[in-house]
């Protein structure tokens, strides 16, 4: 029995040399990775601008009708104080030809990003 119990203590110091072995692993392994980290964010370039405002002027699709058009972006803004969507668009139907024409939801959409 006691030669049981030798056994048993001998795998038990085993398991502790092991364990320690694995949580210094460990620390290197993690203490690695951050320096990694931290050198591929460094080598990154340089931005001045926000993120937000970046993915607002890469968005995919289609760029807005008024965004590309300082014409009518004055026209709208002449008029956003003291008309509303939807006149502005009535006014625009009115003085552009139909392929400058935009909706109300159009106007109230651009009206809000300028905010």
């Amino acid at each position: 029995m006691s030669d049981r119990l030798t056994e048993i203590d001998t795998a038990l110091a085993e398991i502790n040399v092991m364990r320690a072995t694995m949580t210094r692993l460990e620390s290197a392994i993690n203490d690695l990775r951050d320096e990694l980290l931290q050198h591929s964010l460094s080598q990154l370039p340089s931005c001045d601008v926000l993120p937000t405002q970046h993915r607002r002027e890469h968005r995919p699709g289609r760029t807005p009708i008024i965004d590309t058009d300082a014409e009518l972006q004055a026209f709208i803004l002449a008029r956003l104080d003291r008309l509303t969507y939807h006149q502005i668009a009535a006014e625009v139907a009115s003085h552009f030809p139909p392929d400058r024409h935009i909706s109300h939801a159009t106007v109230h959409r651009w009206a809000r990003k300028q905010c």
